[in-house]
């Protein structure tokens, strides 16, 4: 812009702005009132919600942290992770009991329910985003079902528990994925079809866990489909999926669907703050980066993504100084910061860009360290715990640019989703258009 649009941008009221900038309607609707530059609408495709997802799922629905900033107790990384792996480094899916599963309430009161009335659909299909439990609730329901009538906390249930943790439990047959391709194949079906016909051994129901569903190939989905329609007295066959759209529809038709959302904030960050023996301060950044999955939560808590995100920010960096040359090398480190994941690197870029676009608008692109920990203590910030390296790069662009970038982003992860991608050349041509985007 001009000098004397430059001045108009500083005086003018805020829907000038918009007009001199010609941001796309996403980011006017973002602006378009006073109040918006004091805070995002929780329906704002910026908000963290929006970015993560709705914290207000299986349980009362909550607000956002208001508080942010590095670890106050003097727990280190490592000590961190030491504690992590005291606490919950044991406790994964198969030991994990109704009692233990963090939030998910709905979904536990009707499962306790059901069984408690011996109403229980014959078969149950779990959906959730990753993270959010759907494993563990599989194993909480088939300990229910392999101890009912039995005294809870008894010498047998506890021995019939155990089992299933172990998976040496004659009633419990978990089907999971064995082949070199990642797939449940016809033949890991047919010997589940025939031993779903043997009686009962040691309880009084069989439980089948299927997950995920839909890694079963199609001519193995078809193969089940009989069971579904047919199942024989006191079998229950559960299954879960984190892609619903995957499964048949003919197979989620014959099951009783059971929504896993994300676990509600106030309760996670609680959560994480127990088990962690950490902070408040801290299990708040984690919750909300997590968007209210507890597996993920527990990575974040441990401080091992804190070292990611400041890896993907000095990237970044680089990338700017350095410009077009520099892109494979960018690529490749943003690829291995991630696990080699793009849509772990897509996520992560995401959140960084939205953060910078929400400060340099609220802040006419001239933001200080005070203003970003006061926007991270509004719950404005996705990364709360990098408020100071927030502030340095929105300054470096505008907040037209910005917008430019984060819709590269998204027209980026819609490419996700192609099968046969070569994530460096991915990572290449993006780093070219955001390159071009940020100039």
């Amino acid at each position: 812009t001009s000098s004397k649009q430059q001045k108009t941008f500083h005086e003018a009221p805020w829907d000038c702005h918009l007009k001199i900038l010609k941001l796309p309607d996403w980011v006017k609707d973002l602006c378009r009132k006073p109040a918006s530059r004091r805070s995002l609408s929780p329906h704002s495709r910026l908000h963290p919600r929006a970015i993560y997802g709705s914290h207000g799922g299986g349980v009362a629905g909550g607000g956002m942290p208001v508080a942010y900033g590095p670890e106050s107790n003097g727990t280190g990384t490592e000590g961190m992770c030491q504690v992590i792996e005291q606490q919950m480094g044991r406790l994964n899916a198969p030991q994990h009991t109704f009692e233990t599963i963090v939030g998910q309430d709905l979904v536990k009161r009707f499962l306790l329910g059901a069984c408690e009335h011996e109403c229980l659909p014959h078969a149950l299909l779990f959906t959730g985003p990753e993270g959010v439990g759907k494993r563990s609730l599989m194993y909480a329901l088939a300990k229910r079902l392999v101890t009912h009538g039995l005294e809870p906390g008894s010498e047998k249930a506890q021995r019939a528990c155990g089992k299933v943790e172990r998976g040496t439990h004659p009633d419990v047959l978990v089907v999971e994925p064995k082949s070199a391709s990642g797939q449940i194949l016809k033949g890991q079906v047919d010997e589940m079809q025939e031993r779903a016909y043997y009686a009962p051994l040691e309880s009084p129901n069989k439980v089948i866990l299927i997950a995920p569903i839909e890694a079963m190939n199609v001519v193995a989905a078809n193969n089940l489909l009989k069971l579904l329609e047919e199942p024989p007295p006191s079998l229950y066959i559960v299954l879960c999926t984190q892609q619903i759209n995957l499964v048949l529809t003919t197979i989620r038709s014959r099951c009783a669907l059971l929504r896993c959302p994300p676990v509600e904030f106030g309760v996670l960050s609680q959560w994480l703050s127990e088990i962690g023996r950490c902070s408040l301060r801290r299990s708040q950044t984690a919750a909300a980066l997590s968007g209210g999955r507890p597996g993920l939560a527990l990575d974040f808590l441990s401080g091992e993504n804190e070292e990611r995100r400041r890896r993907m920010v000095g990237e970044l960096e680089f990338f700017d100084r350095e410009g077009y040359p520099s892109i494979f090398r960018v690529g490749r480190n943003l690829l291995d910061t991630h696990d080699g994941s793009p849509a772990d690197a897509m996520t992560g870029l995401l959140t960084w860009f939205r953060d910078l676009l929400v400060v340099g608008l609220l802040t006419s692109g001239q933001a200080t360290e005070t203003q970003c920990e006061e926007m991270a203590r509004q719950s404005l910030l996705v990364n709360r715990d990098l408020a100071a390296e927030v502030a340095e790069a929105s300054r470096r662009h505008s907040p037209q640019s910005l917008a430019r970038a984060v819709q590269v982003i998204l027209e980026q992860n819609d490419l996700l989703s192609r099968p046969f991608l070569d994530s460096d050349l991915l990572m290449e041509v993006f780093l070219t258009e955001l390159g071009i985007a940020l100039k």
